[in-house]
């Protein structure tokens, strides 16, 4: 039996992926099914070892969106931290 799998991807990295895909002769679907295989067997990427321009061209803007609920709290505790202190 196998599964049917839905993700999302950003439209500009699967038309890569499908390019890449399409210069190894196989479908895009075909080529993960392999990595799928390929990691079930033990293998692994090493940290740092997916960088493509696509996922670094907005790193900066992500991190600071993702950070800037967390230091808006922690600049609310500080206030609090040195009204309490005063």
């Amino acid at each position: 039996m196998s599964k049917l799998a839905t993700f999302r991807v950003e439209d500009e990295q699967w038309e890569v992926f499908q390019q890449e895909a399409k210069k190894r002769g196989v479908s895009a679907s075909s080529l993960l099914q392999d990595f799928v295989a390929w990691v079930n067997q033990g293998n692994d990427l090493p940290l740092g070892a997916i960088a493509s321009p696509l996922l670094e061209k907005d790193i900066d803007k992500r991190i600071e969106t993702k950070l800037a609920p967390v230091l808006k709290e922690i600049a609310k505790l500080q206030a609090s931290l040195g009204e309490f202190a005063a």
